[in-house]
């Protein structure tokens, strides 16, 4: 519980009569909101994306011997550059002893490695990182029509929220009299997710393109297929009929360099104060940050639909090629819409059982 995922410990695997378990004493009743664990996926193991891993529940007791059940845990197989994590929050519940309790663990592996856990009295938003796709997986958020009203406590109002950004320095450093009162300081940025094109041949990897950005295609596509369509040109729409964009396999992406303005010509508002939901923290209201999250979504979708898919369409077909698309496997976009890009959609059907057997 050190914030470290580097460090870890490791749980066999659970039987019918032998549960595993992380048991939580408290000195005196502890009040809690949110479970947070990362799991340590195991690498090379071929689990597809979204595949179980592990399930299990969050147990309270008054007594350290009788136990209830609070919330329900489901770790999923990802694919991004991130350890395989859950996160949920649930009704107030305050008591001595908590409980997380493994129930069933994918054949797949041989032990549950934890990297870190923590149980917080703080509110979080549940599935933010699927909300906020720093995960692919968009199938995974479940709409509702109406949220429950936090108490005031647990939000924080647009209002009270300060834009510092004028006061730092270009190496990061903050100049700042803060008024009197406890304040929390929140630094954002963006970088590359560090994922590279594969398979591949070693002179031919590198980082994957920006795919919200038409330049990230015009670049993808002038480094192979114009270079290959150059030195072949009488067979340009001939012997060389299509382009081919694979099924989605290098995680998610939820930035871009002009995102911000791109999110305000398309949403018709000013993203900047509502960005500490990407943390899970709530602004002003559940319902209102939830719908700020759909907002998201649906932009970085938009921007990946039309500067990736649409612009490597466009490419395609001015070069007499048509383009194809295996339009699935966790795209951060609304798969129908992105498979609609092609001249051809594609798809391919596997047989496995979703990780447990």
């Amino acid at each position: 519980m050190d914030g470290n995922p580097d460090t870890s410990v490791a749980l066999p695997i659970p039987t019918d009569v032998q549960p595993q378990f992380i048991l939580l004493e408290f000195d005196r009743p502890y009040l809690a909101r949110t479970l947070a664990l990362s799991l340590i996926e195991p690498q090379g193991e071929g689990l597809p994306a979204g595949a179980a891993i592990a399930d299990g529940v969050l147990q309270v007791s008054d007594d350290g011997r009788n136990f209830r059940t609070v919330c329900q845990i489901n770790l999923t197989a990802r694919t991004n550059l991130t350890p395989c994590d859950f996160e949920t929050s649930f009704d107030d519940v305050t008591a001595r002893w908590f409980r997380v309790l493994f129930t069933k663990v994918s054949p797949r592996l041989n032990a549950i490695t934890l990297g870190d856990m923590e149980l917080s009295p703080r509110y979080r938003i549940s599935g933010i990182k699927d909300k906020a796709a720093f995960w692919g997986l968009f199938s995974h958020v479940r709409l509702r029509s109406s949220w429950p009203e936090l108490p005031a406590e647990l939000t924080i109002p647009r209002g009270k929220i300060l834009d510092l950004t004028a006061l730092m320095d270009r190496d990061g450093g903050l100049s700042w009299q803060a008024p009197a009162g406890k304040w929390t300081i929140l630094r954002m940025g963006y970088a590359a997710s560090g994922r590279e094109n594969h398979p591949a041949p070693d002179g031919g990897r590198g980082l994957e393109c920006d795919k919200l950005d038409p330049a990230g295609a015009e670049a993808q596509f002038a480094g192979l297929l114009a270079k290959l369509l150059a030195d072949s040109a009488p067979l340009a729409g001939k012997t060389i009929v299509s382009a081919h964009i694979d099924s989605w396999e290098v995680g998610s992406q939820n930035w871009a360099r002009n995102f911000r303005a791109q999110f305000q010509l398309r949403r018709g508002y000013d993203p900047l104060l509502f960005l500490p939901v990407l943390t899970g923290r709530v602004v002003d209201r559940l319902e209102i940050s939830e719908r700020f999250l759909w907002d998201f979504r649906q932009t970085i979708s938009d921007l990946l639909v039309e500067n990736y898919a649409g612009r490597f369409h466009t490419l395609a077909n001015q070069h007499g090629l048509r383009l194809s698309i295996e339009a699935y496997d966790h795209v951060p976009a609304s798969e129908m819409t992105y498979a609609g890009q092609a001249d051809e959609p594609m798809g391919e059907f596997f047989s496995w059982s979703g990780g447990y057997e």
